[in-house]
């Protein structure tokens, strides 16, 4: 039996023949009937009214007015046949907009505040939206595009003009000014640091107002129209490593201040106090016209008074500033009492009303509406989202979602042109799918299906609305491998781990645990074990404390019991016994001579491992890099710049070793170990080590993905798809790397089961045998200078 385009067929081996099956399949197909469903805790977007009234709402593509504190919840109307995002209620009050799909591309629409007919906003049909912004006098938008550009809308003539296209990338920053004739930009330059541009509405001009020369990161006005604030990385602490003092820096960014008009003072500057001498007290400054001198902008930039360390965003206030840090802290400065305070912390997401007198925050799930003011806490404000319900009619929606994965691989994908495919044409064979589409799983392998076509790895499907998921029965692990001997489960090999590890230390590895392989298992807390699975006693006993009874024999006499906290996962007491095993197998076979260290991955993980096993070996004459399963993360440059280091100089001194410089390198000679579970940056480390003439590459092909991915599409209903964004290329060759091809070995060896399953590996052991081999060559010579002497002429 097969499948060819969804449907099933039977080949008779007898004769030759194939015949369509046409299978009668009776269900309820509950998982495709439209229901009535709560959707406050799926708030993905939010805009508040002027006023602080009102809150418009956007949750699973359907848009919503909620009350601050009383009144009813409107529904904007629509249906799950498209999906609605981005919404934005206007500073008049007077409109709220929002992008939909509902035409088959995403576009921007308006609609009475209180609901009603929309209308589309009439930007360019050729212009592929991603966002758009208000302009504070409700009377322009600006939208981005997937092309990178930043274009400007006028309601009343519907013009569009572009204001900049970023060449390196989404331009994911730009703001008005309060007086809507200057918009900020950040955009990237070809060192890649970013730089803040103004736009002049008026006279349709850019201005690069900073230099590029450090990264800045954000921009945004004062809504008195005095100052321009930007996030920017220009402090510069070395951080010295806890294993060589190297090129780290943490902590760059500060939030600075920009006076827009070349006379204006430093607002940091406070004047001293005088007696007014019979003049009348001054009246609080009215925000004028912005005046705003390009000329020298970015050399007027003042720090404020917050610490260097990580900011993501800012609001500019009256006569103020609101910066929010990554871990969802409010910080506040205004330049009247010219006191940083925090304002909040926990926020995941924020808005403000025009006057900047309220804001809407979600923190800890819960979303408020509060006065914009210092002391303001989780859970204040709340809004009630009961009544945020519509009905959902999942075909409908499968639809919905099949189109924005197919248009999100048409705008993201590497290649524009889709490598030659009809991309049209095939979004349309497998829409034909649909109909017969009945749970959101089935969507998903339709939707695999369909950007298979691509061939292309990094090209992922999956989550979604699956229905009530299946609770999980929590397990507790011993970290062991049993055995059955004498109608009694017995240790067959224990997994200590690492006792000064917590996440490595297996329950059974603690110092004060005495069990030993081969000893049975006879009871865990008092029930006995018998011949079942010991799991099934382990039960909800995750990270419990559990009594089990222990005897090197199959019976009660003489038994002891032992105390142990169980553990969730295994994966890691595994994975480091596994590791530590390699390492001390490379120990043996080369009489100690040459090292061994495991990268999982390219990310986090691999790093860490890498480090472990880098600095701590750095007295072999040998190395065995092994990645083998390497799941990939980051470009892998880093491992490549230690591995390539040789000894540029030493020094000699009295009362010691000499020491080379840089210190702790492996200077003898490598070898690396590939499979085909090791692809991405697990792809690329080994291209890399072959690049850089490292040794050979020993083991089975790579996996051969090296077209990358930054983000997920996001469906409507929480699920996932990916678009492989970007190829990496030889730029000598002018080749793609590894790209459905792998990265071959040098050395070609296969891992057979049954050679695993004796405990061999010899893919490890031919890698040792090959840098032995090398080792008979010998080493480049240390040339050790003698002290110098000093000639005495003359006798006395």
């Amino acid at each position: 039996m097969f499948e060819k385009n969804g449907e099933l067929y039977r080949f008779n081996v007898a004769d030759n023949k194939v015949d369509k099956i046409v299978p009668k399949l009776a269900g309820d197909l509950v998982a495709a009937r439209p229901q009535l469903r709560k959707l406050g805790s799926m708030v993905n977007d939010f805009s508040l009214s002027p006023s602080g009234a009102r809150i418009a709402v956007a949750a699973r593509g359907e848009l919503f007015s909620v009350p601050a504190r009383t009144g009813e919840t409107r529904h904007f109307g629509g249906d799950s046949s498209s999906k609605e995002s981005n919404i934005a209620w206007s500073p008049d009050g007077k409109v709220i907009a929002f992008m939909s799909d509902k035409s088959g591309e995403a576009r921007i629409y308006t609609m009475p505040q209180m609901g009603g007919d929309w209308t589309e906003v009439a930007t360019p049909v050729e212009h592929r939206l991603t966002g758009f912004q208000w302009a504070p006098n409700s009377q322009k938008l600006s939208y981005t595009t997937v092309t990178n550009d930043l274009y400007v809308f006028d309601m009343a003539s519907k013009r569009a003009e572009k204001v900049v296209t970023d060449e390196f990338g989404a331009i994911t920053v730009h703001n008005w000014s309060p007086d809507s004739n200057w918009i900020t930009v950040i955009t990237s330059g070809k060192n890649l640091q970013s730089a803040v541009n103004l736009y002049s509405l008026e006279k349709k001009e850019l201005t690069q107002i900073t230099e590029g020369y450090y990264r800045d990161d954000f921009a945004t006005f004062d809504q008195n129209g005095k100052y321009l604030y930007i996030i920017s990385a220009r402090t510069f602490n070395p951080t010295p490593g806890a294993f060589e003092f190297n090129l780290n820096f943490s902590a760059a960014q500060r939030v600075y201040v920009i006076p827009l008009a070349a006379d204006t003072p430093n607002p940091l500057l406070r004047p001293g106090d005088e007696e007014p001498a019979g003049e009348a007290p001054k009246q609080p400054e009215k925000p004028g016209p912005m005046r705003v001198d390009l000329a020298g902008m970015g050399n007027r930039a003042v720090a404020m008074p917050w610490p260097s360390g990580d900011y993501g965003a800012l609001i500019g206030i009256n006569n103020g500033v609101i910066a929010l840090t990554p871990q969802g802290t409010m910080l506040m400065f205004d330049f009247n009492s010219r006191q940083p305070m925090t304002l909040l912390q926990g926020v995941q997401a924020l808005d403000v009303n025009p006057s900047r007198s309220k804001m809407a925050y979600i923190a800890g799930g819960v979303l408020g509406i509060v006065d914009l003011r210092p002391g303001v806490e989780a859970g204040q404000g709340r809004v009630n989202l009961n009544d945020v319900e519509a009905v959902i009619d999942p075909r409908k929606e499968w639809k919905q979602i099949f189109w924005e994965a197919w248009r999100w691989q048409r705008d993201k994908f590497y290649d524009k042109d889709m490598l030659g495919l009809n991309w049209m044409a095939i979004g349309r064979q497998y829409e034909k799918f649909l109909p017969f589409v009945a749970h959101r799983s089935d969507l998903s392998y339709v939707m695999g299906l369909m950007i298979g076509e691509l061939g292309t790895g990094h090209a992922y499907v999956g989550g979604g609305d699956m229905g009530t998921p299946v609770t999980a029965i929590p397990t507790g692990t011993l970290g062991a491998d049993y055995e059955l001997a004498n109608g009694r489960v017995r240790f067959k090999k224990i997994y200590r781990g690492l006792a000064f590890e917590e996440p490595r230390r297996g329950p059974l590895g603690d110092p004060a645990v005495v069990v030993k392989e081969g000893e049975y298992l006879l009871a865990i807390d008092g029930n006995a074990v018998g011949s079942q699975n010991p799991h099934a006693l382990l039960v909800g006993k995750v990270n419990r404390l559990v009594t089990l009874t222990v005897n090197d024999k199959p019976t009660m006499d003489g038994a002891r019991k032992v105390v142990v906290r169980t553990t969730a996962s295994e994966t890691e007491l595994r994975y480091i016994e596994w590791v530590e095993g390699n390492r001390r197998k490379v120990a043996e076979l080369s009489g100690g001579r040459i090292g061994y260290l495991h990268v999982p991955d390219t990310s986090v993980d691999g790093m860490i491992e890498f480090t472990k096993g880098y600095y701590s070996q750095s007295d072999k004459e040998a190395l065995i890099v092994d990645e083998r399963f390497n799941g990939g993360g980051m470009i892998p440059t880093f491992f490549i710049e230690k591995l390539i280091r040789e000894a540029k100089a030493a020094f000699r001194q009295r009362n010691g070793g000499d020491v080379s410089f840089p210190p702790q390198s492996v200077e003898g000679p490598k070898a690396m170990l590939v499979n085909e579970y090791a692809g991405s940056g697990g792809d690329l480390f080994p291209w890399f080590f072959r690049q850089a003439k490292l040794g050979p590459l020993i083991g089975t092909r790579t996996w051969g993905g090296l077209v990358g991915i930054t983000g997920s599409a996001p469906l409507v209903d929480g699920g996932m798809l990916t678009a492989p964004e970007f190829g990496l290329y030889d730029p000598v060759e002018g080749k793609w790397i590894a790209e459905n091809t792998g990265v071959d070995p040098d050395i070609n060896i296969d891992n057979r089961p049954d050679q695993l399953a004796a405990g061999k590996d010899p893919q490890l052991e031919k890698a040792v045998e090959h840098l032995l081999n090398e080792l008979k060559k010998g080493k480049r010579p240390v040339k050790r200078p003698e002290f110098p002497r000093v000639k005495v002429s003359g006798g006395g």
